[in-house]
């Protein structure tokens, strides 16, 4: 299916990234959320469980735990882009940790990092 090859795409260009090691890989808290409810719901609880472990004990991964602090400036983000765009909290928090990192290059393939001004990669030909 497509969203096989989507994944195939992914996979080959994290691994690239984790061989150049020429990155910043930063992910939140509220990421690994997102995560371990998708995989859960997939019946594949083993699978969040593996990856969960990885991203928390991960020296190639600057894990940020959303604070109160940032969960306010998120959610001050969501509400003001709540009518035009369908971001979720999680991509707004997203968004904050970024650009207060001076990230703009994101290993994802969600439109709405683009819709927010953001590189996404791996470049799907659409």
């Amino acid at each position: 299916t497509a969203k096989d090859e989507y994944h195939k795409t992914v996979q080959h260009h994290w691994n690239k990234l984790l061989a150049t090691q020429n990155y910043h890989l930063i992910t939140t808290s509220f990421v690994l959320d997102e995560l371990a409810a998708y995989f859960s719901k997939q019946h594949l609880r083993a699978t969040a469980v593996q990856w969960g472990d990885w991203l928390l004990n991960s020296e190639a991964i600057d894990f940020v735990d959303v604070d109160s602090s940032l969960l306010r400036e998120g959610w001050d983000l969501y509400k003001n882009r709540s009518n035009d765009k369908e971001y979720s909290l999680t991509d707004c928090i997203s968004f904050v940790v970024m650009r207060q990192q001076g990230i703009w290059v994101a290993l994802t393939l969600d439109s709405h990092f683009e819709q927010a001004e953001f590189l996404c990669e791996p470049q799907l030909d659409k």
